[in-house]
């Protein structure tokens, strides 16, 4: 059985007993719950969608995770040349992780100072993989022009 809780979320309730029971949608303790976006976000996964130079590919991945540690989990390169010479391995500390975030940058965790500090002078947009904990839907481009 299907209720919809509001426009945006719907909810899938599993072993309903009635339709009586959940007549607002609204799911009783005990039940196995499971929200969607438009198909887009589960409670436990998010899609991610990377635009590299020569193709684009959608990757679905936990909440929470870290941007940079997904992107190179699924083959895909977010270096430039210098970058894959110098990176700090996720520390935060060499800026080489750059991506552009096309959409959804509200879906990521806030910039920190450090990274402030580092994309000094760069759109908003523009956010170290390293430091971007994923909590929605987005959409990054790989290696913007600097």
């Amino acid at each position: 059985m299907s209720a919809f809780v509001n426009s945006t979320w719907k909810v899938t309730l599993d072993g309903v007993r009635s339709a009586e029971d959940h007549i607002c949608g609204r799911p009783r303790r005990g039940d196995n719950v499971r929200m969607m976006t438009f198909g887009a976000v589960t409670a436990s996964s998010v899609v991610v969608r990377v635009c590299e130079p020569k193709r684009c590919k959608e990757i679905e991945t936990k909440a929470e995770s870290n941007l940079r540690t997904v992107l190179k989990d699924n083959g895909v390169d977010i270096y430039t040349l210098g970058g894959k010479l110098r990176n700090c391995g996720g520390a935060g500390s060499c800026g080489t992780c750059v991506v552009n975030v096309v959409e959804g940058q509200f879906n990521l965790s806030p910039r920190g100072p450090r990274e402030e500090k580092l994309l000094a002078g760069k759109p908003d947009s523009y956010r170290l993989a390293c430091r971007c904990k994923i909590n929605g839907p987005c959409t990054v481009e790989t290696k913007p022009p600097m």
